[in-house]
């Protein structure tokens, strides 16, 4: 009689425990679980701050990309260049940047869920479907990620493109800024009003007909008197009729004089600089009254200065 009891109560265990739906190692995944779910969470956060990092960085970029387009259009035209001189056309379009939730819901057919799985899942099962939902959320980052680093060859060829016409800007800029410093012309005497024109007149010291050689341009005394263009000062000093007179010598055979000056303010010799002061207006030398008397030479012969004088 034990020995049956004994046998007996082994084999009704041994039948209880063959219908468990469930194996020893189920329920070490099972346990797994809550883990696993953390892990792809915390991933899928991260992938989210990256995403709007670089989304807010490539826009930084593309702002200053668009305010440089509008500066150097701008730099262009105050240097009046010509269609063809200077283009920033480029291949620009902002960034779409792709909605995402890292825990949107996912499909059924993203878990690859059979449905003999389905129904037999346990309320534990259902844990593990729900903790699963994390990752659709995190694959769709990791697309919004790709496709922003997908815009950075973009946003690089832009700016080198930009860098580029920059270079091609400047060294445009540059041969028309030394071509205008050497070039005789503006003004010499600011708020100043012509009161001889150069060509034939009555001198008034002696009576006779004879040619003007400059132009005459009276203003307040102590006015300040500049250079027409870049130059080298070639005379600084009295020089009879014309009393102070300061001379300088200009590119391509001109020669500029600026006479009757109160105040010589540049030594012979130095370098000058288009509209830099050079003198003072006075009335010195054989002068009526307070005025800038000057005259615009090329080769030795005088020229009408009102045709550089703007």
């Amino acid at each position: 009689m034990l020995l049956c009891l004994v046998a007996g109560s082994g084999a009704l265990g041994y039948a209880l425990a063959m219908q468990q739906p469930w194996s020893v190692s189920d329920v070490h995944a099972e346990s797994d679980l809550p883990q696993l779910a953390a892990a792809e969470t915390g991933e899928a956060m991260a992938a989210a701050r990256s995403q709007s990092l670089l989304a807010a960085e490539l826009g930084r970029l593309q702002a200053e990309i668009v305010n440089l387009r509008v500066l150097f259009l701008r730099l262009a035209d105050v240097a009046q260049l010509e269609d063809g001189e200077f283009d920033l056309d480029m291949d620009f379009k902002p960034l779409q940047q792709e909605s995402s939730d890292e825990f949107e819901p996912a499909e059924a057919s993203e878990f690859f869920i059979d449905e003999d799985s389905r129904q037999n899942e346990s309320e534990t099962s259902g844990f593990r479907r729900d903790s699963l939902r994390p990752l659709a959320g995190h694959r769709q980052s990791s697309s919004a990620i790709s496709s922003l680093e997908a815009s950075l060859p973009l946003v690089k060829r832009n700016l080198v493109h930009i860098s580029e016409q920059a270079a091609r800007l400047e060294s445009v800029y540059r041969e028309r800024r030394l071509a205008h410093d050497f070039r005789v012309s503006g003004l010499p005497v600011v708020e100043a009003h012509v009161s001889s024109r150069y060509g034939y007149r009555v001198n008034p010291f002696t009576g006779r007909r004879q040619l003007h050689q400059g132009l005459d341009l009276g203003g307040k005394p102590g006015s300040r008197i500049m250079a027409l263009a870049d130059g080298i000062v070639t005379y600084s000093g009295k020089n009879g009729g014309y009393g102070n007179l300061v001379e300088l010598e200009h590119p391509g055979g001109y020669r500029t004089r600026y006479a009757h000056n109160h105040a010589n303010l540049v030594p012979l010799g130095a370098r000058v600089s288009k509209g830099q002061t050079i003198a003072t207006m006075g009335s010195t030398g054989r002068s009526t009254g307070t005025h800038l008397h000057v005259e615009v030479r090329r080769n030795g012969r005088s020229l009408d200065p009102q045709l550089y004088i703007r």
